[in-house]
C-alpha cells in the first residue's frame, strides 16, 4: 500500500526522512559507504528534505561523515556516514511508541519498514527527540 506523503506536513515529512537516515546508519554500522537520497529510496515528496535532515542530524552531533558534498538538485552525498557515540547512545534510549515501551533502534526498524501509519510519524519524531533530550537532561 502506497503512502500519501502529499497529505503530510513538513515536520512529518522531515520525521520520515530522519527515520530513514538513522535506520540506514544503524543498519550499516561503521562500514564505509556513501549516503544519498537515492540510497534511501525516497518518494518524490520527501527528496527535498534529505539534505537539510542529514545536516540537522550532523549539527546535533548524532551523525558524522568524512566528507559531505551538496549538489544543486537538492541532493547531498555523505561519504562514510556513521552514527556518532551520541547517536549510538540515542539508539538504546527507551521511549513510548505505539502504546508500549521500546528502544529507539527497534522503533527505527519498524519505521524504516514503513509499518507505521502516516498519523504516527509526528508522534514518533516527538518521542524520539523528547525522550532523548529528556534523558540527556537527567543524566
Amino acid at each position: 500500500m502506497e503512502r500519501d506523503f502529499t497529505a503530510m506536513n513538513n515536520l512529518e515529512k522531515s520525521a520520515v526522512v530522519i527515520t530513514k537516515i538513522l535506520a540506514r546508519l544503524a543498519e550499516t554500522g561503521l562500514q564505509g559507504s556513501t549516503l544519498q537520497q537515492t540510497s534511501l529510496d525516497l518518494d518524490d515528496e520527501l527528496r527535498v528534505f534529505f539534505p537539510v535532515c542529514f545536516k540537522w542530524l550532523q549539527s546535533e552531533g548524532l551523525v558524522r561523515a568524512a566528507n559531505v558534498k551538496e549538489f544543486f538538485n537538492n541532493d547531498l552525498a555523505a561519504v562514510n556516514p556513521v552514527l556518532t557515540a551520541r547517536g549510538f547512545q540515542m539508539l538504546g534510549q527507551e521511549l513510548e511508541f505505539r502504546g508500549k515501551t521500546t528502544n529507539l533502534e527497534m522503533a527505527l526498524k519498524d519505521a524504516a519498514r514503513d509499518s507505521i501509519s502516516v498519523s504516527s510519524v509526528g508522534d514518533f519524531l516527538g518521542g524520539l527527540l523528547g525522550g532523548f533530550t529528556k534523558s540527556l537532561g537527567s543524566g
